[in-house]
């Protein structure tokens, strides 16, 4: 028994981490969006066009994040009754 928990604590910190990565993702592709919608509409003309664009880079933001919850919620680790902590607290637990 004593061997399993080390092995019990690298999966629930593997499943933090692939969340932590999924995140990290949709913030970095976030960045890069808003990146090209300022390159793009840098003339004081195009403020609508900027905003509509940073708005849309916002939506696929909360989207990729609504992603990155739903598959860990959905592949969360469970080891006899124990849940990954992570998706405990995604599930409002």
């Amino acid at each position: 028994m004593r061997l399993l928990i080390p092995f019990f604590i690298v999966i629930l910190l593997y499943g933090g981490q692939a969340r932590a990565d999924c995140k990290a993702d949709c913030q970095s592709e976030y960045q890069s969006e808003i990146n090209s919608c300022k390159a793009l509409f840098s003339d004081p003309d195009d403020a609508d066009d900027l905003k509509t664009c940073m708005d849309d880079a916002k939506k696929e933001y909360d989207s990729c994040l609504e992603e990155c919850e739903t598959e860990a919620s959905s592949s969360g680790v469970r080891i006899r009754g124990i849940e990954d902590p992570y998706v405990l607290k995604s599930k409002g637990r």
